[in-house]
């Protein structure tokens, strides 16, 4: 018979006993773990608030004891850090005034601490002494190895390495080069306003100018760096994959390596290794060398010439090549079109200039308008070019007043600072090119309170040794398109307000509010 009754097993007392004490032991180890943790942690904190050599510049603890301050404010509440550092700079401190500072210039307390290891500088008059051709500072490393092209001279943290690399690229992009290139940037500017009028005139149809100048200036810079069209102007509605993945992932290095132009490294790499060999019979017809002849023809070493260093310049230069432009094409036509006097006056400077439309005047000659050369200055102005901080370090002490900044620590200033100062830029959110004009009687440039010229306060493409190495190609793109756009074009804008340009994130280059859906116009 067999039973059903359930089967009982006895524990003999000294097993209990045994699995007590293992129980214990265990939440004793995990008690020791944590309690370890906490203590160094508390060890940390107190090291970071009164022990570390930056502990004596203001900031909040909190910052001062973790990164995760900043993880808050640019993750969680997404690109937020760099737009909270005014609040941090009126909170903690002002400054006395120091000579060859501007008069009356309310600084918003010019130095805090805002991670651990890192501070960051709110004074105009100090951006020469860290961004300046004089200076042997470096980038920091860990802002430069997420860009995924680490051979780039733009990604080189090493001021020496980066000199080096810059060499050859000066020449290519110097200003004499630009302006022997200038004839192909009218062809796609003509191109483009062609477009414009053939498909969108008197339509219903709505132009996406942001997506329109974005394939404007990358046919211009793949055809200028490449020596290579890839006829991005010719997509239906200047649709390009590119930027709609660029604008969703916010960060510009991070789309290179799904970018469809030059993320083809295998298409670079049969380019440079045909130029080695002396094949390169894609390009012979070419109207000018690509930058891989220079590279390769320059008197850099055998290392500086491989592919993959080659590819990653190239990555570099066309991801910095066109999205500055778009941006400040799309910011500056906006604000045109907001104001009917500035547009009006533009119009007019334009006409006197260019009376034949079918003769359209030489860069040099744009480069003479005043107006239209102030109208370029404060789309620059508004766009602030790359919005995220710009660190620097340096082998030896920096002193900033009563400060000093050990060797090896991580300093910078926001050029978004720099172009919202109310005491060099008064009224900094208003779009107004008359603040860039020479005295209509005196003929003298615009100054700052301080008696320094105006310009000297526009750092869009930054300055010194690590300035933009496009700046010349940018600023004829400028000239030209907008030039074309205006005199050719008439356009109205269409359900977009100043919350559509009006930086809203900061995500390395700034960025408008998410719900924007761009620039829109009606061509009429």
């Amino acid at each position: 018979m067999v039973s059903n009754a359930p089967i009982v097993f006895l524990v003999p007392p000294y097993l209990s006993f045994l699995l007590f004490v293992l129980e214990t032991s265990l939440i004793m180890k995990c008690a020791v773990f944590i309690a370890t943790l906490l203590l160094v942690a508390l060890g940390v904190a107190l090291y970071r608030l009164y022990f570390s050599p930056l502990s004596h510049i203001p900031g909040p603890k909190l910052a001062a004891i973790t990164q995760l301050y900043e993880i808050y404010y640019d993750i969680y509440l997404g690109g937020q850090f760099m737009l909270h550092f005014k609040s941090l700079h009126e909170k903690y401190g002002t400054h006395p005034q120091a000579a060859g500072e501007l008069p009356k210039l309310r600084l918003l307390g010019p130095i805090i601490r805002i991670n651990p290891w890192e501070v960051h500088i709110n004074n105009p008059e100090f951006y020469d002494t860290i961004y300046t051709s004089t200076s042997y500072f470096d980038k920091v490393p860990e802002h430069v190895d997420w860009s995924d092209v680490s051979g780039s001279g733009q990604a080189t943290a090493s001021h020496l390495l980066h000199t080096s690399r810059r060499k050859t690229l000066n020449r290519f992009f110097s200003k004499r080069r630009i302006t022997a290139f200038a004839p192909e940037i009218q062809v796609r500017a003509e191109k483009l306003c062609n477009r414009f009028l053939s498909e969108y005139r008197n339509t219903s149809k709505t132009l996406k100018l942001d997506f329109a100048f974005g394939c404007f200036a990358t046919d211009i810079v793949t055809e200028y760096a490449f020596s290579k069209e890839y006829r991005y102007l010719d997509y239906p509605n200047f649709f390009a994959p590119f930027l709609e993945t660029v604008k969703k992932a916010g960060l510009v290095m991070h789309v290179f390596q799904i970018f469809p132009i030059v993320r083809k490294v295998k298409d670079i790499k049969i380019q440079v290794d045909d130029i080695i060999t002396g094949r390169n019979e894609g390009h012979k017809d070419a109207s000018h060398p690509s930058i891989f002849h220079d590279i390769l023809d320059s008197d850099l070493p055998p290392s500086e010439k491989k592919a993959r260093r080659l590819a990653d310049e190239a990555v570099a230069v066309v991801g910095a090549g066109f999205e500055t432009t778009k941006g400040a094409m799309t910011i500056t036509s906006f604000h045109v079109l907001n104001n009917p006097k500035i547009l009006q006056t533009l119009k007019q400077e334009l006409t006197a200039a260019w009376p034949d439309i079918n003769s359209p005047p030489s860069l040099q000659v744009l480069e003479q308008l005043p107006y239209l050369t102030a109208v370029i200055q404060e789309g620059l102005r508004l766009l602030y070019g790359i919005a995220f901080r710009l660190p620097r370090t340096s082998n030896s002490p920096i002193v900033y007043g009563s400060y000093v900044i050990p060797p090896g620590t991580p300093f910078s200033m926001c050029q978004y600072y720099m172009h919202q100062n109310e005491t060099i830029f008064p009224s900094p959110n208003t779009f107004d090119p008359s603040r860039w004009l020479a005295d209509p009687v005196t003929g003298v440039m615009p100054t700052a309170p301080n008696g320094k010229l105006l310009t000297r306060y526009l750092t869009s493409f930054s300055r010194g040794t690590r300035s933009c190495l496009g700046m010349h190609l940018a600023y004829a793109e400028l000239y030209i398109g907008l030039a074309n756009v205006f005199r050719r074009c008439d356009l109205e804008l269409f359900e977009t307000t100043t919350r559509d340009v009006e930086i809203h994130s900061e995500h390395f280059l700034p960025r408008a509010h998410p719900d924007s859906k761009g620039v829109r116009v009606l061509v009429i």
